[in-house]
């Protein structure tokens, strides 16, 4: 290989620069930063040709260099989340996350725990990182409880000028927050299987007993009012989905057959699907022997073996609640924090019916 050869191929490696694209479309450095970034101060025309030299050429911005000189990653946006799962947490995040990039931002999710393995991570060091790359906004969907400093971190960032947004879960910090309120949806499920005449009533949540269970306060509540009786052996705490469904229905079958509860609130409706499935193969009938209420009304709610009754995630009212905060934020309101609190319906199917005594 000659030495002009090995110029050629070194010239061919090098990085085109932003002074290549100026000087390709015959500009100053100046104006082709300006066009490339979008802003409205340069005429479209002048926008154009800029971007078509940056394409000709294969032009990448450096888009660290850009992050320090704006003092910020002014276009990103990213979400932390305690941990996801197949069903209504993620369905939220890709709203969120398609609609805040379909208005221009880079949306990176960062992922800490396991929902339901009682996983314990501490995402503090996360958090700092994020927290230095300055990003335009942060949004947080954190289902466990925050450790002290994870707070100071949020609590810095936001006093570093940052935009902070929580959604789903409260958290003790001074910033938006768009809830889902869990102990109404439970509450109104309950009250759903008492409209049919149902007293005797049990409980399931895919989870861990915990002192404040919001989901465990509606369900008692809902007894509570209308005089039901509120039985301990009959609330049953199950980590996972469908194999949780399947141990629920085991220990609902090792039960008496008279001192069975004539209907099950269960909170997932992927539990409540396996329970129906493992019951009816045991022999007993949904709704005759056992009505259920599921919770979440998924997708496949209505084609389950017995279509399911299910109170309502409001998905989308969450997610749009949550574009509609942020960007309120991002284009300069500057008020106190403010609180959205959503709530759920029930979906009434065939899972649901008056037990035998009262049909």
């Amino acid at each position: 290989m000659t030495q002009t050869d090995l110029s050629s191929r070194k010239a061919s490696r090098r990085r085109v620069t932003l002074e290549d694209v100026a000087r390709a479309a015959g500009i100053s450095k100046a104006t082709a930063s300006l066009a490339l970034n979008g802003r409205e101060c340069i005429a479209p025309d002048t926008r154009r040709l800029v971007r078509e030299a940056a394409e000709r050429l294969g032009y990448e911005a450096n888009v660290l260099a850009q992050n320090w000189s704006r003092g910020g990653c002014l276009t990103t946006i990213p979400i932390l989340l305690s941990g996801l799962d197949l069903g209504v947490r993620t369905q939220k995040l890709q709203h969120i996350q398609a609609e805040i990039a379909r208005r221009g931002y880079d949306v990176p999710v960062y992922v800490y725990g396991i929902p339901g393995k009682g996983d314990s991570s501490d995402p503090t060091a996360l958090v700092s990182t994020i927290r230095r790359q300055r990003p335009r906004a942060l949004l947080c969907n954190i289902e466990s409880e925050l450790r002290p400093e994870t707070v100071a971190e949020l609590n810095r960032y936001r006093d570093e000028g940052g935009t902070l947004l929580c959604y789903d879960y409260a958290v003790p910090l001074e910033c938006d927050q768009v809830l889902f309120d869990r102990e109404d949806n439970t509450y109104r499920a309950t009250c759903h299987l008492q409209e049919h005449g149902h007293r005797e009533i049990g409980f399931c949540f895919h989870g861990d007993p915990t002192p404040v269970n919001p989901r465990l306060n509606g369900f008692r509540r809902a007894l509570r009012e209308s005089g039901a009786e509120y039985r301990p052996d009959w609330t049953f705490f199950e980590r996972g989905y469908e194999a949780a469904g399947a141990r629920l229905a085991e220990r609902f079958l090792a039960l008496p057959a008279g001192d069975r509860p004539t209907a099950l609130c269960i909170v997932n409706d992927a539990v409540a699907s396996a329970f129906i499935n493992q019951v009816r193969n045991a022999g007993l009938n949904v709704p005759g022997d056992v009505s259920v209420v599921g919770h979440d009304d998924s997708r496949a709610a209505a084609y389950c073996a017995v279509p399911l009754s299910s109170a309502r995630h409001p998905v989308d009212e969450i997610a749009e609640a949550v574009v509609s905060l942020l960007f309120e934020r991002v284009e300069g309101d500057s008020s106190g924090p403010r609180r959205v609190a959503l709530q759920g319906t029930v979906t009434a199917r065939a899972s649901v019916a008056p037990p035998r005594a009262a049909a």
